[in-house]
């Protein structure tokens, strides 16, 4: 199960909240970085880092030239050279100074310097424009090359994008709670993470056709990728956005503490074979945190039980058996410390043996 949240501004506006509050969420959206994020992927620049889907509704709707594809190939060498993979690649989760759970790169702007710089852009003229101090002279030129070729089309994009703005003024208005500020605070003091200001939620494109999604970028961004005409009803973009949120503070741990208790995991239940170590606890973590607690505490009723909790089973079981248990941390002030790998290592024990079960000679 996806999902979402958002406060609007036509350009970045800051959602009000009460002075007491540390972490805030702030909605927008911002047709600088909507541009920047659809490029970015109709480039192709990265296979497994941009989505297929935009190339395929590009050429779908406007055709792909040979000047098209050698525009995209300059695009990719600056890209290449300038993008950071800070991603641990040990892939024993053991060993890794990641171990189970999200990676700092992304949420840093340190990684990926051309995004953090559009994200923090309020429209597209000026952004190009300041090209010039943030990245090389060079550079700059190749950027404003990129995105003045792609346009008139892009534009076209970008003017269908417009009714974004409403449905960011709607998340927004849904989020303006004291509720929703003391629940990001105390996500953030349940993970250790001594965190606080503004955290930048950004409707963009996404393709239609496409559930809607979310990931963080650049610093403190998430970006909510929602096809134009998306509902909040059925799409539940709060959720969405604070289940980003959690892996924003997740990722944020000291690299001791993700250690000690990837290993206390472990020393419980041996890492699956096939199984991404992130299904394990990090992943169970952000959907028991940001859908069903922020559905109990801040919705006031319980995350509906009939519904997907999520799309990978694995992590749809693990969810349901933690919630309760995230829900009294809420409560009671505890913390990822206090005992949390308990509940996931016996049920990833359960899984590895329903599966052994199932795929035992006898079954077949």
């Amino acid at each position: 199960m996806l999902i979402r949240l958002l406060l609007f501004a036509s350009l970045f506006v800051s959602l009000a909240v009460p002075a007491r509050a540390e972490v805030r969420v702030a909605v927008t959206y911002s047709e600088a970085a909507n541009l920047f994020f659809v490029m970015d992927n109709v480039s192709a620049w990265l296979d497994g880092f941009t989505d297929p889907a935009f190339r395929a509704e590009w050429i779908k709707r406007f055709g792909w030239s040979t000047a098209d594809q050698a525009m995209a190939d300059r695009y990719r060498e600056y890209r290449a050279r300038t993008y950071i993979d800070s991603q641990d690649p040990e892939e024993d989760p053991g060993k890794s100074s990641e171990g189970m759970f999200a990676a700092r790169g992304p949420v840093t702007t340190a990684d990926d310097p051309l995004a953090a710089y559009f994200m923090r852009q309020t429209d597209i003229r000026n952004a190009l424009r300041g090209l010039d101090g943030a990245v090389t002279a060079k550079d700059a030129r190749l950027l404003r090359a990129f995105y003045q070729h792609f346009e008139p089309r892009s534009r076209q994009i970008m003017d269908e994008s417009r009714s974004l703005q409403n449905d960011a003024a709607a998340l927004g208005h849904l989020l303006a709670s004291r509720a929703t500020d003391r629940f990001a605070d105390r996500m953030s003091k349940y993970y250790g993470v001594e965190t606080d200001g503004t955290f930048t939620v950004l409707f963009v494109h996404y393709p239609a056709g496409q559930r809607s999604r979310a990931g963080v970028l650049g610093g403190k961004f998430i970006l909510l990728k929602s096809p134009v005409g998306s509902k909040i009803a059925s799409d539940d973009w709060d959720t969405i956005v604070f289940h980003e949120f959690a892996h924003y503070i997740s990722a944020l741990q000291p690299a001791k503490q993700k250690r000690i208790l990837t290993r206390q995991f472990l020393a419980a239940c041996s890492l699956p074979k096939g199984v991404n170590p992130l299904w394990l606890l990090e992943e169970p973590l952000a959907v028991a945190w940001g859908q069903a607690t922020y559905s109990l505490k801040v919705r006031g009723r319980p995350f509906n039980p009939l519904e997907n909790w999520y799309s990978v089973p694995w992590i749809d079981i693990v969810s349901r058996t933690i919630a309760p248990s995230v829900a009294l941390a809420y409560d009671n002030g505890a913390t990822i410390n206090d005992g949390v790998v308990k509940e996931p290592a016996a049920r990833c024990n359960d899984l590895k043996a329903i599966s052994d079960l199932l795929n035992s000679p006898e079954k077949k």
